[in-house]
This record gives C-alpha cells, structure tokens and sequence, in this order.
C-alpha cells in the first residue's frame, strides 16, 4: 500500500499563520495532471470568522480567476472529535463557499474539486482567505490524488 505522499502529492496552499485584515489567495494547484484535488483547512483560534473561497483560473497567473461554486464540504467538530459532517455550501450566507464561523477554533474543513467540475480551458485551483478574518490562525493543505500517469514520484502539482 502506497503512502499519501506515494499517492498523492501534498502541497502547502496558504502557510501557517495569524490573518487579519488582508485577503489571501493561496499558491495555484495544477489539476491537469489530477483526477481531484483535496484542500485541508485547518484552524487554530478564530475571532471573526469568514467564507473561504475555491478558485479556479486558466493558468498560475490567475487568468480569468473566478469563484468555483462547491456544493458541500466537510467539517469536524473541533478537537477530541474524529467524526466529520458533510455541510452545504449553498446557504445565503457562504454562496458555494466554506463557512467558517467565529470560535471555530481547532477546527478541520475538507474540501473535494473533482477536475470535471472546472470550467473548460480551466486547469488550475486554489483557495482564498477574505480580508474579513481577524486574528485567524490557519493554513490550508491542498493534496492532488489518482494522478492521470502514475510514477513513483508524483508529478508536481505546483507550476
């Protein structure tokens, strides 16, 4: 059985560390070369919660960037706790976004983009922070899984 970093390819999208008050879009993910793409949110403590946002775009550059719409993701109910709940991402209030809430602290979101769910001539994925977090610590870890030709080595997904 092949470990996640045999499998799958992990890569930081947003480093650790303490946002506020400045949007940030994470470093673009490659999907050409991957079925699906996982994005790992993890929190510390959160004031002022917000939405995240999946990006897609046609190339790293960001052309044509725009808000994928996502149906649901994943949320676990904070520390001690090993069961996730799907939620949908389509309430008033997240549009197709992940919630997260003031005091989700020490909290998991787990995000899937299949790469059929971009738009065509669009390869590339990322996540975003808005500028409305204040005093979040987080990060967010993107893994590419079923790589469309399979190596020892996974392709890269950063380019």
């Amino acid at each position: 059985m092949l470990s996640l970093v045999e499998s799958g390819k992990p890569v930081t999208v947003i480093a650790p560390a303490a946002y506020s008050s400045a949007a940030t879009t994470g470093d673009y993910i490659n999907m050409k070369n991957y079925d699906k793409v996982t994005f790992w949110i993890t929190t510390g403590v959160v004031t002022t919660g917000g939405n995240v946002k999946i990006i897609e775009a046609k190339d790293a550059s960001s052309t044509s960037a725009a808000t994928l719409d996502i149906a649901t993701f994943w949320e676990d109910e904070g520390t001690g706790v090993d069961a996730f709940t799907q939620r949908s991402a389509d309430s008033s209030s997240s549009a197709g976004c992940v919630t997260i809430a003031d005091a989700d602290d020490a909290t998991n979101f787990i995000v899937e983009v299949r790469a059929e769910q971009l738009s065509p001539s669009f390869d590339y994925v990322t996540a975003s922070i808005p500028a409305a977090f204040r005093s979040a610590n987080m990060c967010i870890v993107a893994v590419g899984h079923k790589a469309r030709y399979q190596s020892y080595n996974p392709p890269t997904a950063l380019t």
